[in-house]
Order: structure tokens, then sequence, then C-alpha cells
């Protein structure tokens, strides 16, 4: 019933905007969550801007509406905004909320570094303003800051000459001594500290500045929750929940402090109000070391529906930079003893009449990482359980840390060895084999070798090198942390390698077909153009894939350390990488023609032997990488190592196939004049072997006779059974034959002689 009031309430709002007319001014409808509809403070904000706007003629009125949620539910308007964001709705053009509901709607928000004139970064505390910042964007600004803070019991210290403690240790001591002097005189009943590390985001904020109170100096950033700072500072609530019985204490909320002001507790953890007690004293926070502290903050940003009319984008943005500005955060925040983001005010002679500004720099505020963890929520609830069970319960306080470092940790390879070596070792493989496959092209320049490398020329081996260093840089780049253009690299690299292995492979069985034609002929006059124009279409393959970008999805390890993998959701991405595919696979099946075409021909037996082995097991390369993206892997070394495993060796195969195999020939191949090698097996070393060859190619010649005639095979049959290549009718002095010609001549001349 309560809800369907709730409801009927919004609706008028909703009707109002549109009925209310403000004598042609710019309307701008803003909202905010208050637990009483009639908040004074926020409605005098307003107020004054729009008094100022009349003034200066701005022509530009602030329209407030205050959302009450019931029972001071917050949720209840964070699903209000959610509502009215999913709908793209224009109704509100400022939001007045909490960084925590700014965080969670964040791309909903508009980017503020795009309307306002002033370098807010220099403006405010560089925390607070850090904490309105969200993937580079400013989505708000605050309009008021709240900030934890301890208070001491004055009364009872001065009782017994005690200071207000600068440390947490000298807190712990001091509260112990001050109850046992207490109990002397029958008073039993005082709490010595509240602590707040409860089941709730009240719990969350006690954890995180106490942990932030443990750094070591004040300009030091978090404590990694691997690091001595932080064991350090789980050990001292433990020791102060053990040694001050405040295990029950401790986990009651902030509603506790309401009932304590009168005096009955040593020491409170509360947000920071001016004279709220006459009994206590109000002070930062506590450290691990004097001068260091920290204090939580909270309170509301102001922000600009990222879906409203630019006309109301550029009004909002005025009125947020009068509402942000000095001037007013002078009159409205730092005269009502609010704390301000603008710490430069504590400087200012007048505010300091009115407040206590040493107090006011003493603060060393931390906000709670809304801005870099995607749930929030879910985060929150694991940091508090994890630490709990340390703090409460028989875990370790290094396995407790361990637990919180894993919520929003990514785990990924890289050359550090704190969490594996693995990243190092596949570094150091892949640099020496890069090296060593980019030294062996040195061969193409050795006279000893030369008759080894004769089925490319030189530039076409030095394509074949290079695609395959680029399959290797591909893998590389999986070293270190993910993101969306690393995983396109990946891809762009993996594929320009792959072409230009295939290219001249493709291009020198095209001049080699067993039989003349124009088209092979064309080919072999335009080398370059037919090699530069495979190579653009694929870059142009790549390049439109860039256009989508990739998701990274997050996958929770069974060892709760969690990884990143590459994941294209987008449709159209998906086809552009089906084309890049199929666009291999082309080439992949049109290099099989031309093998099987080219099977028996001497001169290039061997090379087409082994290219053949490189393309079967590239295919069966293809199938297993594609099938390890369908297996599901739970731990991040296993992924990793399994995919670069099947990576590397496959890419290997095909440096061993195309290239290495030749280096070894000649140290393995004691008779000199059995491999006479353009591929080519001489025959005419043994007399024997020569008459078995003839007999064996005047057979297929026969069966080949038999099977044309007979019309059972086509035309390709034909070619697969020739032995050599037609002349060629051109001179192509520059083509992937002229080497060979060459060495045939010789050979003759040598055969002539004998």
């Amino acid at each position: 019933m309560n809800k369907m009031i709730l409801v009927y309430i919004l609706v008028i709002f909703f009707c109002s905007h549109h009925i209310i007319n403000f004598g042609g001014a710019i309307v701008i409808n803003a909202v905010i969550y208050a637990y009483d509809s009639n908040n004074e403070y926020f409605t005098s904000l307003v107020n004054d801007f729009n008094e100022y706007s009349k003034t200066n003629s701005l022509n530009i009125t602030i329209n407030l509406n205050a959302i009450t949620a019931l029972e001071g539910d917050s949720n209840d308007f964070s699903s209000f905004i959610g509502a009215h964001f999913a709908k793209k709705l224009k109704k509100y053009d400022i939001f007045f909320n909490s960084a925590r509901v700014s965080s969670i709607y964040a791309s909903h928000y508009e980017d503020l570094k795009k309307y306002l004139s002033i370098d807010y970064s220099k403006q405010f505390h560089p925390e607070i303003y850090k904490a309105c910042v969200n993937e580079e964007r400013l989505i708000g600004l605050p309009v008021t800051v709240d900030i934890t803070g301890l208070y001491s019991n004055k009364v009872l210290l001065n009782k017994y000459e005690k200071r207000v403690p600068k440390t947490w240790e000298e807190l712990k001591e001091t509260a112990k001594y001050i109850l046992e002097e207490e109990k002397k005189v029958n008073n039993t009943n005082l709490i010595p500290y509240n602590g707040i590390f409860c089941d709730g985001e009240d719990g969350t904020s006690s954890l995180y500045e106490f942990i932030y109170s443990f750094r070591d100096s004040i300009g030091s950033p978090f404590p990694d929750l691997k690091s001595k700072n932080a064991k350090n500072a789980l050990k001292m609530i433990k020791q102060i929940k053990e040694e001050l019985n405040l295990e029950d204490i401790l986990k009651l909320d902030k509603n506790l402090v309401f009932t304590k002001f009168d005096g009955s507790a040593i020491f409170l953890k509360f947000w920071y109000y001016d004279n709220v007690s006459p009994y206590y004293i109000t002070s930062p926070l506590p450290g691990q070391t004097e001068g260091v502290s920290s204090g939580i903050i909270g309170g509301s940003n102001i922000g600009i529906n990222k879906y409203s009319d630019e006309e109301n984008k550029i009004a909002a943005a005025k009125a947020i930079e009068y509402m942000t500005s000095e001037y007013f955060h002078k009159k409205y925040l730092v005269m009502n003893s609010l704390y301000s983001p603008r710490v430069s005010l504590y400087e200012d002679e007048e505010v300091c009449t009115h407040i206590d500004c040493s107090l006011m720099k003493s603060f060393q505020p931390i906000p709670r990482p809304y801005n870099r963890i995607k749930d929030y929520e879910d985060y929150s609830s694991k940091f508090r359980q994890y630490a709990y069970e340390y703090i409460y319960g028989n875990k370790t306080v290094e396995d407790a840390l361990m637990n919180m470092y894993n919520i929003d940790h990514i785990y990924y390879l890289s050359l550090s060895t704190e969490d594996t070596s693995i990243g190092l070792i596949i570094s150091i493989i892949y640099s020496f084999s890069s090296i060593f496959i980019l030294t062996s092209l040195a061969l193409l320049y050795i006279k000893k070798y030369k008759s080894y490398f004769k089925f490319f020329t030189k530039d076409l081996w030095c394509m074949v090198i290079i695609g395959i260093i680029l399959q290797l840089f591909s893998r590389m780049l999986e070293i270190g942390s993910l993101n969306s253009f690393k995983c396109h690299l990946e891809i762009f690299f993996y594929s320009f390698g792959y072409i230009f292995i295939l290219i001249p492979t493709l291009y020198k069985l095209i001049c080699n077909f067993p039989e003349e034609n124009n088209f092979s002929n064309w080919i072999k006059i335009h080398k370059y153009p037919f090699i530069i124009l495979f190579l653009i279409f694929d870059a142009l393959l790549c390049l439109l894939y860039m256009m989508f970008p990739y998701e990274l999805t997050t996958i929770i390890g069974s060892d709760r350390k969690n990884f990143q993998v590459c994941n294209m959701k987008d449709s159209i991405g998906q086809s552009i990488m089906i084309m890049i595919i199929g666009f291999k696979g082309i080439i992949i099946i049109g290099i099989g023609y031309l093998l099987f075409v080219e099977w028996n021909i001497k001169e290039t037996a061997l090379d087409i032997q082994y290219i053949t082995s490189a393309v079967y097991v590239n295919c069966i390369g293809i199938i297993a990488i594609n099938i390890l993206n369908y297996l599901k892997f739970n731990n991040y070394i296993t992924y990793y190592l399994v995919h670069q495993i099947v990576f590397f060796i496959f890419t290997i195969v095909n440096y061993i196939f195309y290239y290495a195999f030749r280096i070894f020939i000649p140290l393995f191949n004691k008779n000199k004049n059995i491999f006479d090698f353009s591929g080519q097996l001489n025959i005419y070393h043994n007399s024997n072997t020569n008459n078995e060859l003839k007999m064996s190619v005047n057979s297929n010649q026969g069966n080949k006779s038999h099977i044309s005639s007979n019309g059972k095979f086509s035309k390709v049959l034909d070619y697969h059974f020739r032995t050599s290549i037609e002349k060629k009718s051109i001179d192509d002095n520059s083509s992937c034959n002229s080497e060979k010609n060459s060495h045939n001549q010789n050979k003759s001349m040598i055969n002539s002689s004998n």
C-alpha cells in the first residue's frame, strides 16, 4: 500500500514538470534522495542558485524534487534512477546522489569535462576528485562531503591525563587502562571502542579506512592487500577485539553511536559533526604511525543526465559550476561546519575564524573503490566476508588477505615471478626462438646453402620468416594485462603472419603449374602486385574487425584466481572474423589443389612433400585452436599454458617444414651427390637407381594414359602424374624460376661433359 502511494506521488511529480512555467526560463529538473522530503539544506542550495541566475540573467531555473524512500531505504532511490536511465528518459536533468549510486549508473551520466570551464582536478582534494571519475569520465562533482572521525571522551581522558590517541596501538592501550581504572570505581558499562565492523556497507567502510590508515606515509597509496601493511592492519583489528573483549560490540552498526554520546563510551567512530556532544572531542582516526590517518568519505554528488537535451545540459553545467564553486562551498559547507573537498578554503582567514581549520586540514579522506569495481555490491560483501573469516573466525590472516586480494584482481602472465614464472619462461623461449629464426636468414647468403634454398627467391623467404616472427609476436601479446586493443592486435599479427607464409607458397605453386597458361605467366610478371593485393585485402579485413571492440569476459577461477579472455560478442564482428578465417581457408584450398597437381614434379618433389606436411599440420592446428575456444578452463595458468603450447607448436612446425629442414639436411647427408637441392633428387649418380626410376615413371605414364583413355579422371589427374614443368615461353628474370633455370643449365653442362 505504501509503495502505491509512492508511485502516485512520483506520477504527480512527473506531470507537474510539464505544467509549471517559470516565465520562459530554461527549467532544469533535479531530483534528490532524502529521508525528509522537506530537506532544507538542498532546498537552500537550489534557491540560492535560482536567485543567482535571476540576478545575473542566466535564464535558468532549477526545479528540485525530493524522493523519500520507504523507511529510508536508499536502494529504492537507486532502483528509481535505474528505471529512469533504462528508458533513457529526459524527465530529470540533474541527479543528486551518492558516489556509490553514481558509479552504478556511470555510463548514463554525461562527462562534465565537456561542459565545465574549470580544471576541478586541481581544485578538489585528489582522493575525492578521483572518486568522481569513472573510466576517465568526470561523472559528477561533490556537493556535500561526509567523513569519518574519532570521538574521544574528553572527560575520561582528562581524568586519567591521557591524550587523544594518534595511533591504534595508543587507542588500544588507553582504552585498556581507562577500563581497568573505571572498574575500580564500579563503572563496568563503558564501551572502549565501537569500530562498526558489522555485516553491512558500514563494515566495508570501517575495514577500508582502517587498512588505509596503515600506509607508510600520508602520500602513500592504499596498501596492497598482500602487503605487510594490510596484514598489520587486520592483526590490529583482531588485537583490539580480543584485548578489549569487543566481539559483540564491533559487530553492531552505527546506530549504537546515537545511544553513547552521553559519555558511556571511551572512543567512538562515526561521521564527523561539529559539537555533537559536550562529552567528546573530535579528531581524525588514528593510524599505524603518528601523522598518518584516514577517513572514509560519503555525501552527495551532482551529475547530468546523458539523455537530456543539449540546451539543458549546458544550463545544468552552469548550475553545477556555481554550486561547486569556492564561493558556494564557503557559504554552505564551511559555514555549516561541514567538510569541504576544497581544502584551499582552510587557508582562508575568514573561514578559520568560524571553524577549526587545523582539524579540517588534518583529515585524510579515502573513497571506497566504487569507480574501479564493476559490481561493487558483490565486492563489498566478499571483502567483509573474507576479512571477518580472520577477525571473527579461524582463518589465517594470510589466507584472508589473499582471498580479499583475489576478489577483483585479474591474473595474467607477466615477466614478474611473484605469482608464477610461466610468463617469464614463455617470454625467454619466444625471444630466443625469434632471434634464432631471424638469424637463420643469413644462410640464404652462404654459398654452401644456396642450392638448398632455391624453391623461393630471397624476398619470398624473407616474407615466410617474417610471417613466422609475426605469429610468435602475436602470442607474446598475451604477456601482461589484457585489453580490447591487445585482443585485436593478437588477431591482426597472427592473421597477417599467416598471410606472409601462405602467399609466397601460393605464388610459387602457381608459377610451377605443370602446363603453361596465361594466368601463371601473368602472375610471374606481376609478382609484387599479386602479393600486395592479398596483403591489403587481409589488412582491410583486420582493420574492419577492429571497429568492433572486444569485451573482456572474467573467468572465475576455481582457486579464486580470476582471469580474463577476449570475447567478441558483436554479431557483425563475428561475421568479419568468419570472413578472415574463410579468406585463409580459400587460400589453403588453392594451395592444396596445386600441391596435388605438382606432386610428382621431380624438381620440387621434396619441397612439395614438406609443404604438404605443413598444410596438414596447419589444418589440424586450426581445428585444435577452435576446440580450445570451446573448452572451459578454471585456472589461469592452465589456460595460458595450453594456448601458448598449442600456438607455439604449430608456429614452429611451419618453420621446420618450410625452412629448418633445409638447414639440417646437409649436416646428415654424407653423400652430397644424392641431394642436388632445389628440392630435386639427383637421379644421375647411380645407373641402377636411374633405371628403376625410369621404369617407375614409365609405369606411371602408362597408368596415366590408361586412365585418361578410359576418361575416369579429369585433367587434374593428368597434371598430377607429370614429372616436369613444361618450358615457359616468356623470359622472367625476376620470376620464381629464374634461379632454377640457371641451376638446370649448369647441371646440363656437367652431364654433357660426363
